[in-house]
């Protein structure tokens, strides 16, 4: 074999090398890091809006502000409450208020929120009237 054909055989290894180490960057980069996914190889976490509930709170002046989140099993309306409150959500005061709750469009009473057990899909609308 001739020198040229030597060097030319030792190129084409170090270039082998080169691109399997880059595929194998990409593959690690695909795997492991945040934001990309280059191969397709992760699955995304999506949440469908079935598995969304949304709550609707009213203020006296009828401003309304809205919270959605994903709903859990076995998760009751007092929980939808709690997990808006700890994501940013107003805290909830129950003294001096009166408080007119409904789900999905139906009164609930609202010393029954710790067992009323919510869907995806579902509204709740909780609205506050000062009492004076």
């Amino acid at each position: 074999m001739t020198k040229k054909a030597v060097n030319n055989k030792k190129q084409l290894k170090y270039f082998i090398l080169l691109v399997v180490a880059l595929l194998a960057l990409l593959l690690f980069l695909d795997l492991f890091t945040l934001g990309t996914n280059i191969f397709n190889l992760k699955k995304r976490q999506t949440t469908s809006i079935d598995h969304l509930a949304r709550l609707i709170i009213y203020s006296p002046d009828g401003k309304a502000k809205t919270f959605s989140g994903e709903v859990i099993k076995d998760m009751t309306i007092l929980d939808a409450l709690t997990a808006a409150s700890q994501g940013g959500g107003p805290k909830i005061d129950y003294e001096d208020k009166s408080w007119k709750l409904s789900l999905n469009g139906h009164s609930i009473d609202i010393g029954k929120i710790s067992t009323i057990k919510i869907s995806g899909g579902d509204v709740i609308r909780l609205k506050l009237n000062v009492t004076k």
